[in-house]
């Protein structure tokens, strides 16, 4: 048991360092190969769409072939794709690896969480799991850290160097996968392509309904397709924006794991100030609020007093996420749990699409200030008014 739970946060952590090496040098990698930022976010748009076409089929074959089979294939697939981002020049190029790694990233979704879940289980774990997902949040959060740091130190080396550097990684993890995870409960199934394609339609027929009935459902998905649709330009333009600012790509690093720091920070206040409030719903748009005047702070502000309104973003960022998930999770039935959870993880990911090409389109005619100070007013305003309404609608049935 304890083993399996030293397994889980090792993958966890060596996941997250090659996620910040690459976050921290992606937007810059891209610019530094000729790409504008519209070509940037359509190269991410690409992402996003995968992820939304293939999150089924691939939870499908973690069903089928197991989840340790699912995460496997997830690394060895990652480490292709970054691979081939490595050795890319062309907008093409840079398509096809931002696919394959949208393949990686759906098998790995779900699958790493769900297989720590089960094995426990087998193995009579007695613990929480909000407990163990909370420890293994953190040590995400300290691999980011040096993972950000060393990416940028190896983009300054070679551009391409720290995507072979992540490739091999990634490599060895799949390898790391192979050899100590154990899936004793594992059972494999039946499940035919044209059944995962109904349980898929059952699935949006299911949620949809779910939406329409359940408020607090309708006000977390809702205030989740409306942070992912206004964060995507920070996200993808902190880079050009702030670059000069902190002293160049030697310090895209430092930054990144700035962020990590106090995303972490925020998500270890989240506890505390939702004992102080007592009230969810509030406490989320206060967080999207926060969030968007932060945004909104940074496009206007010049320099370094521009720099630290954007970290200071990053803290209720981290707020957001745990109580919007333990707010969902508390709201839906154990029956509809997977399908709902899954419903929420996808539909946001459109706002991510229309955001990305949106925000690119600003970013290249009327520059980053504008397109941020739209992002950050359409959170502020949007987040307002969803609270308002879900709060009137509890009133009008109550």
């Amino acid at each position: 048991m304890k083993s399996t739970v030293n397994v889980y946060i090792a993958i966890v952590m060596l996941r997250a360092f090659t996620g910040s090496m690459i976050a921290a040098i992606y937007v810059k990698y891209l610019l530094l190969n000729g790409l504008d930022l519209f070509q940037i976010n359509l190269i991410n748009c690409a992402f996003y769409g995968a992820l939304i076409l293939l999150d089924v089929p691939t939870g499908a074959f973690a069903d089928v072939f197991g989840r340790k089979k699912s995460v496997v294939l997830s690394f060895f697939v990652f480490s292709l794709a970054w691979m081939i981002y490595g050795y890319s020049k062309t907008f093409v190029g840079f398509i096809s690896a931002e696919l394959i790694g949208a393949l990686a990233s759906t098998f790995l979704n779900g699958a790493l969480r769900a297989w720590a879940v089960d094995q426990l289980q087998h193995e009579s774990y007695a613990g929480e799991h909000v407990s163990l997902f909370g420890k293994v949040n953190v040590a995400a959060w300290c691999a980011c850290i040096p993972g950000g740091i060393i990416g940028g130190k190896l983009l300054t080396i070679h551009s391409s160097l720290p995507w072979f550097v992540c490739s091999s990684i990634l490599f060895l993890i799949a390898v790391f996968c192979m050899v100590f995870m154990k899936e004793d409960y594992f059972k494999q199934k039946k499940v035919t392509l044209l059944r995962s394609y109904k349980l898929m339609c059952i699935t949006v027929r299911v949620s949809l309904r779910y939406v329409r009935e359940n408020r607090v459902v309708r006000f977390v998905i809702l205030s989740s397709i409306v942070q992912i649709f206004a964060v995507q330009a920070p996200n993808m333009q902190w880079v050009p924006r702030f670059e000069s600012t902190f002293g160049g790509a030697s310090m895209l690093g430092v930054a990144m794991a700035s962020f990590a720091i106090l995303n972490a920070l925020g998500s270890y206040l989240a506890k505390r100030v939702r004992k102080a409030t007592r009230d969810e719903e509030h406490m989320i748009m206060w967080c999207q609020v926060c969030i968007g005047v932060f945004i909104i702070g940074s496009a206007l502000l010049p320099g370094m007093l521009g720099y630290i309104m954007f970290l200071l973003h990053q803290i209720p960022r981290g707020m957001y996420q745990p109580v919007k998930d333990a707010y969902f999770q508390a709201h839906i039935t154990n029956r509809q749990r997977a399908t709902m959870s899954s419903f929420e993880s996808i539909v946001p990911n459109t706002g991510a699409v229309i955001a990305l090409l949106g925000s690119g389109l600003i970013a290249k005619n009327y520059g980053i200030p504008m397109t941020w100070t739209i992002s950050g007013s359409v959170l502020v305003v949007v987040a307002i008014m969803i609270a308002f309404n879900s709060s009137r609608h509890f009133s009008k049935k109550t």
